[in-house]
């Protein structure tokens, strides 16, 4: 897509939602030090009922761009090889430095996938109406959301219990079928989250059709718009970043005796 359709706001609010998962992972990551723990503690408990909101705002973009991709299937298998380069890194590191910190199936493999699904169903998906492909998607969404509690239905409306035999498998974790011995630091299955993904993918459809208000195509926030084309590494360098800059204050700080 040219400059001249841009849709800015996407890369605003794609960096807004990253700034926010940095400051969430900050906060679980100070609890890996007495020092600071206790704040850490507080302020994630504090801040944990929004995180869904913002991983589900990164997931519609992601959807979204889709439409705007010129190879779905390269940008999946591109996002893939480092999905899985991050799981070796965290299993090493939870091997051999810090506990529980492995990620086996994260927003990067959920995404991957994801991605890799729509490039090889695209004939299909581009055959469905927009407005069908919504509702049902975000219905799918909010039916399944709940599978890692073992139950479908909507909140408040009805609940489907599932059988307790469908978590036996562990192999079923990408499917949000999670036995009790899997685990995972950074946990996105596929069931619900790849609906929330298509719930995006159509919304990018409309996108390219020009249906978006026209304020959404200009730039307001040259500082978030520059942050939300660079997701991935922040994704990536994140949390070592974190961690060693929580380390050396630590350090600092019992050197001058605080």
């Amino acid at each position: 897509m040219s400059n001249r359709k841009r849709i800015y706001m996407i890369d605003e609010l794609r960096g807004a939602a990253i700034i926010c998962m940095v400051v969430f992972h900050s906060f679980i990551t100070m609890q890996s030090f007495d020092r600071f723990c206790g704040f850490g503690e507080k302020m994630f408990n504090f801040f944990l009922p929004a995180s869904p909101y913002f991983a589900g705002l990164f997931v519609v973009i992601c959807g979204m761009s889709c439409y705007f991709s010129h190879s779905n299937y390269k940008r999946g298998l591109k996002l893939l090889s480092v999905a899985v380069l991050l799981t070796a890194a965290t299993l090493l590191i939870d091997a051999y430095l810090i506990d529980d910190t492995a990620i086996i199936f994260g927003i990067l493999h959920m995404l991957s996938v994801s991605i890799l699904i729509f490039a090889l169903s695209r004939r299909l998906i581009d055959k469905i109406p927009v407005i069908i492909g919504l509702i049902l998607n975000m219905f799918l969404f909010l039916f399944t959301y709940n599978i890692e509690n073992r139950y479908l239905g909507i909140d408040g409306i009805f609940k489907i219990d599932l059988p307790s035999r469908l978590y036996d498998f562990y192999f079923l974790f990408p499917f949000g079928l999670c036995s009790d011995n899997f685990a995972s630091a950074d946990y996105y299955p596929l069931i619900p989250w790849f609906f929330l993904f298509m719930f995006g993918a159509y919304l990018g459809r409309t996108a390219i059709s020009g249906y978006f208000p026209k304020f959404m195509y200009r730039k307001r926030f040259t500082f978030l718009s520059a942050v939300g084309k660079y997701t991935l590494w922040i994704y990536i360098f994140h949390q070592p970043i974190i961690y060693g800059l929580l380390y050396v204050s630590d350090l600092l700080l019992n050197l001058i005796g605080i």
